[in-house]
């Protein structure tokens, strides 16, 4: 992953591995928030920042809810 900073903008490269790697994480991280929701142990804040969290990747990595496979998909592919 190669990150140039400029005056008004950073732009982050990676390889389709990288990006594939992120999506892992993407799908990861939304396992567990739906499983800690399931929990209901746990501080909502906390989950709200969770899920903040994984609204923002998703959005980074300009992922889309593939509702057949229940996991997050590359709209580039």
């Amino acid at each position: 992953m190669k990150t140039k900073i400029l005056k008004n903008k950073v732009t982050i490269e990676m390889s389709k591995d990288e990006y594939k790697e992120m999506m892992l994480k993407l799908n990861s991280l939304d396992s567990m928030i739906t499983n800690t929701i399931e929990m209901q142990d746990v501080y909502l804040s906390d989950i709200g920042k969770l899920q903040n969290l994984r609204w923002s990747l998703q959005e980074m990595l300009d992922a889309t809810w593939d509702t057949e496979n229940y996991s997050y998909i590359s709209r580039r592919d």
